[in-house]
């Protein structure tokens, strides 16, 4: 029978590196960003169906939605430009690739 052996264990300080923290937090913060934009084009939906064409809820509704898109083109937009500054600053990949 062989003694056992203590397991290999990294040394996670050694293996921390800050940049990809810090591209990971972006990631997540934009996923975020992204998803609650969403829940709120559902929200204006719902609003837009429960108005029942009373002209006030329907612009709420409507405004509730088109805010949602603009979020989601302002959180598209700065993806683009962190990932952009990641690269070329920082050297780190980004998690998500857009096109090729």
């Amino acid at each position: 029978m062989e003694p056992l052996t203590p397991p290999n264990i990294p040394n996670p300080l050694i293996a921390f590196e800050p940049t990809s923290v810090f591209a990971q937090v972006i990631n997540t913060l934009l996923l975020w960003g992204g998803a609650i934009a969403l829940l709120f084009i559902i929200i204006g939906g719902f609003r837009f169906i429960i108005s029942m064409g009373n002209p006030e809820g329907v612009e709420k509704a409507r405004n509730t939605v088109l805010y949602a898109i603009l979020g989601l083109i302002l959180i598209f937009l700065a993806y683009l430009i962190v990932a952009y500054l990641l690269a070329d600053l920082l050297g780190v990949k980004p998690a998500y690739r857009i096109g090729g």
